[in-house]
């Protein structure tokens, strides 16, 4: 991208009143970025002075609503989706997720695998993952990542499964 587009970019970005970012590693770097390419004042810690206005830089990172989730897995429609019987005395990690890479789903599927190895968890920990279409006219990538986590979770299971442990339940949820 050449300087003049850059210019404009962060040009719009500080006519806004807040920016947020998901890390303060982020806010970090936009802060270093108008210092160097823009003519601000940082007024104070994530306070930034443009043209006259007052910008302030936030970390918002990405969360969920607990009792919203909470709630969720009383709904009729989710536990449609599980068989809670064969969790008793199991302790079940929950993950909802749009089928996106930005999800971090293939992450998550390697961090619960990384936990049953070991035995202290291996059979005690069962991990159900909801997904829901992405609504996107990039069809083709998200068939191509839905095969991905399908085959993953696939082998996983196969691996790590025994006579009375499975060790997720990946169901899609239209």
């Amino acid at each position: 991208m050449e300087y003049s587009r850059h210019y404009e970019l962060m040009d719009g970005v500080l006519h806004s009143d807040v920016v947020g970012f998901h890390s303060a590693d982020y806010v970090t770097h936009f802060l270093d970025t108008c210092k160097l390419a823009l003519i601000v004042e940082l007024k104070e810690e994530n306070l930034v002075v443009y043209r006259k206005s007052y910008i302030r830089v936030k970390v918002l990172p990405l969360g969920i609503h607990v009792e919203k989730f909470c709630e969720a897995f009383d709904l009729i429609e989710v536990q449609s989706l599980v068989d809670p019987a064969g969790f008793k005395n199991k302790k079940v990690i929950l993950s909802v997720n749009k089928i996106d890479k930005s999800e971090g789903i293939i992450e998550k599927l390697v961090a619960y695998t990384n936990l049953i190895k070991d035995p202290f968890w291996y059979g005690e920990v069962v991990f159900i993952l909801i997904l829901s279409p992405m609504k996107t006219i990039l069809r083709d990538h998200y068939e191509d990542l839905s095969r991905y986590i399908y085959n993953l979770v696939c082998a996983i299971n196969q691996k790590y499964r025994s006579e009375d442990f499975l060790p997720i339940e990946c169901k899609i949820w239209e």
